[in-house]
């Protein structure tokens, strides 16, 4: 059943960087909160006529924005130009954008109907530069919008291993992959676990995200 009271965005956005906050991740933008709160807003406007996600309470709502970030906790310093591969409604990267403005991020989503939803959040952001969005799937992106990725992250495109494996032969600058891995998966190649995050959305549910390397 459909929820009789819409979620408030404000609540949604101020709940999730609290519970952020626990796990030790930090917004980096003094308007962190408006723009998480901005982006809230339009997902529950595209929802109405696209089918973005199935969080449709306030609870679900922060919870997976808590999950998108705790992955931010694991991305390794410096900038870099990150691929999100299927970003669909635009997690993790638009909210760890909010942690890490530093990296350029490039959201690739081969659904126009979700690459609108993602356009239409960046230009109400007003940041055309660090983050760019790519209506193609990662096998189809040119080599020019491949060879400078360092990074890849996703929610759930592949399981990892695939991801692993496929990245590392569509990016030849690839350096590292932060993802939410299921139980301790085989690694495929030369890549090895960095670090691991467990941790519990405010709902009570587990999460695990984790941080693989090339040497």
């Amino acid at each position: 059943m459909e929820p009789s009271v819409p979620p408030d965005p404000h609540v949604v956005a101020a709940s999730a960087w609290s519970s952020a906050r626990e796990i030790g991740v930090l917004p980096s933008l003094p308007d962190a909160e408006t723009r998480l709160t901005e982006y809230v807003r339009l997902m529950m406007l595209w929802q109405t006529r696209v089918n973005l996600t199935g969080w449709r309470t306030e609870g679900a709502l922060v919870d997976g924005l808590v999950g998108a970030l705790a992955l931010a906790r694991l991305l390794p310093p410096g900038a870099a130009v990150v691929a999100d591969l299927g970003s669909g409604n635009g997690v993790p990267a638009l909210p760890c954008s909010l942690v890490r403005p530093d990296l350029r991020w490039r959201l690739v989503e081969p659904r126009r109907t979700r690459a609108a939803f993602l356009l239409d959040v960046v230009r109400a952001w007003g940041r055309a530069g660090p983050i760019e969005v790519c209506v193609a799937a990662a096998e189809q992106l040119p080599l020019t919008l491949r060879r400078d990725v360092v990074g890849v992250t996703s929610r759930g495109l592949w399981p990892v291993p695939k991801l692993l494996a496929r990245s590392a032969t569509l990016f030849p600058s690839l350096r590292w992959a932060v993802a939410y891995p299921t139980g301790v998966p085989p690694l495929p190649g030369r890549w090895s676990e960095a670090e691991r995050l467990d941790y519990r959305t405010p709902g009570g549910a587990p999460g695990t995200v984790a941080r693989y390397e090339l040497p």
